[in-house]
């Protein structure tokens, strides 16, 4: 019954504060929501933690938990992304405060999937405007991939799709721009091929 554990580890911390038992309490009630999918106060409980003891052996992990939190709540890209960024900042200071800790390896590690996230959100409000002819904020959408998450899986396409949106806007210098980016990005991709064939119908009639 880890909700339970939670509330009795917490309970033992306000009665006995600033004292060994109330901060090990503390920990291991964040620790007990986490294990019971209480991700809310799982971060209540690791925050109140760094608040009380910032520079403990559990410091760390307490920042690692509070992005854990926020990183198991990410949910798909055509939804708000909150989340996402909340676990992208925790990590970063993770990563800033604490270099040294193995909980910083754990956080590069889900760099990835978060940035990705949010990237996908940015590809998916992208082609939501480009469908509709909006053309110059789609833009603005594709290119905070390309600024933002160069190394997400999405940037392929928001390369294409900067050249689709730029020949509709007439816009030659920067869609050919694009097109030398893919190229020597994605050499063998599909999206460079089909990229280099709507520029070269532009050319030849």
């Amino acid at each position: 019954e880890y909700g339970r554990a939670g509330d009795f580890f917490l309970q033992l911390s306000k009665i006995y504060p600033y004292t060994d038992q109330a901060r090990a309490s503390l920990i291991r009630g964040a620790k007990a929501y986490h294990a019971g999918s209480d991700l809310l106060n799982s971060r209540i409980a690791a925050k109140s933690y760094l608040t009380l003891y910032p520079r403990t052996k559990e410091s760390a992990f307490a920042k690692y938990l509070i992005g854990l939190t926020y990183y198991e709540a990410i949910i798909d890209v055509n939804r708000d992304q909150g989340a996402a960024t909340d676990a992208l900042r925790e990590f970063e200071e993770l990563i800033s405060d604490y270099p040294d800790s193995p909980y910083a390896d754990l956080a590069k590690q889900k760099f990835d999937k978060a940035e990705a996230q949010l990237a996908g959100q940015e590809m998916s409000v992208g082609r939501f405007y480009l469908n509709r002819e909006k053309h110059l904020a789609a833009i603005n959408r594709f290119e905070a991939v390309v600024k933002l998450y160069p190394s997400s899986p999405y940037l392929v396409e928001a390369l294409y799709r900067l050249v689709e949106a730029n020949i509709s806007l007439g816009i030659m210098d920067k869609a050919e721009k694009n097109l030398n980016l893919l190229k020597r990005k994605f050499p063998d991709s599909v999206w460079t091929l089909d990229a280099e064939k709507m520029i070269s119908k532009l050319i030849q009639g």
